[in-house]
């Protein structure tokens, strides 16, 4: 099944807006600090030919609290920093329980 014209330009003008948006901003510092979006220098403002973005990018909740809606607790990040920042923080986690138990013995 194919697109509707409509749809396919309102697609690409939102990844135009995206990435006007996203211009400049960097993975949160917890994570890698490099660009979130890495294809930005060809593209141009309001041609309305926005081609797919090649980066994941998903929010961070500094606090964990899913429900916390406020701005300063969500943080842009790229979703293979955000994976590899909960795999490392469970890895913590485990290891201090693992000690704690190992104490209470």
């Amino acid at each position: 099944m194919s697109m509707r014209k409509s749809t396919r330009q309102e697609l690409r003008k939102a990844r135009e807006l995206l990435r006007f948006c996203l211009r400049g901003k960097v993975c949160w510092f917890r994570f890698c600090r490099k660009p979130l979006l890495n294809d930005v220098s060809y593209a141009k403002d309001g041609d309305g030919q926005g081609s797919p973005i090649s980066r994941r990018i998903t929010i961070h909740h500094k606090d964990g609290d899913h429900d916390n809606d406020d701005r300063r607790n969500k943080k842009l990040v790229h979703t293979s920093c955000h994976k590899r920042y909960h795999i490392r923080k469970r890895r913590r986690e485990e290891k201090a329980a693992r000690r704690q138990n190992g104490k209470a013995i």
